[in-house]
């Protein structure tokens, strides 16, 4: 085989065993190509994110960095299948908020409005009672709650870049040189939830900026 999946620790041995020739990044996922002196290859995912790939033919390597997709396992992050959906977040604010309303059983409505988030935390609180949360249901909730937040502060989706060989993206929010991550104090509220109950109000209301400084970015088109 022409290539071989692999784990960091595994691509690590290699590198120690042979004689390096040279070596690149790829700037589109920041991906290490080192190659060797014996005509092999190894592609480092470029955060050590997930697994990496060696290879026993340049030409196959090249022809795969071309086309941007790695035949590798990704880190079973729940935003991997979310990716192509992400790039048009704008545009699928409101297929996230439809499905939202299907699972809870609300009309739903963009406001911060205490009443109204409490409501929807009651039924959260209800799921998790009955064991009836799913990836679907909490990635839902994170974008909503987002765009509440978005409104709230006229902020503009950005997707912040997870560097394993097939990127793919986290949503953040950013006001005038602040961001936020609403997405992480919603899916951290959901992991505490087996001791706390959800209290959407309060993360809406209580949202941390922070300067973006060196954080890079990649845009959502506008709707």
């Amino acid at each position: 085989m022409a290539w071989i999946s692999l784990t960091v620790p595994e691509l690590n041995r290699i590198e120690e065993q042979k004689e390096k020739d040279t070596f690149y990044q790829l700037p589109f996922n920041m991906a290490t190509v080192t190659i060797f002196t014996d005509g092999t290859a190894t592609l480092f995912p470029g955060a050590g994110m997930g697994d990496g790939l060696f290879f026993s033919d340049l030409k196959v390597m090249e022809t795969m960095i071309q086309s941007k997709v790695f035949p590798v396992t990704g880190t079973d992050s729940i935003w991997e299948a979310e990716k192509e959906r992400l790039l048009k977040l704008n545009d699928s604010i409101n297929v996230y908020t439809s499905q939202l309303s299907d699972l809870l059983g609300i009309e739903l409505k963009f406001t911060a409005e205490e009443s109204f988030l409490q409501l929807i935390s009651q039924r959260l609180n209800d799921k998790i009672q009955s064991q009836a949360l799913s990836p679907e249901l909490e990635i839902s909730v994170a974008i909503f709650i987002g765009e509440i937040i978005r409104r709230k502060h006229t902020g503009r989706w950005v997707l912040f870049p997870q560097f394993t060989l097939n990127v793919y993206y986290i949503p953040e929010l950013t006001v005038a040189n602040s961001y936020c991550d609403p997405i992480h104090e919603v899916l951290s509220a959901f992991a505490k939830s087996s001791n706390n109950q959800i209290d959407l109000h309060k993360i809406a209301s209580q949202i941390e900026f922070f300067p973006i400084e060196n954080r890079r970015y990649v845009d959502v088109p506008s709707d």
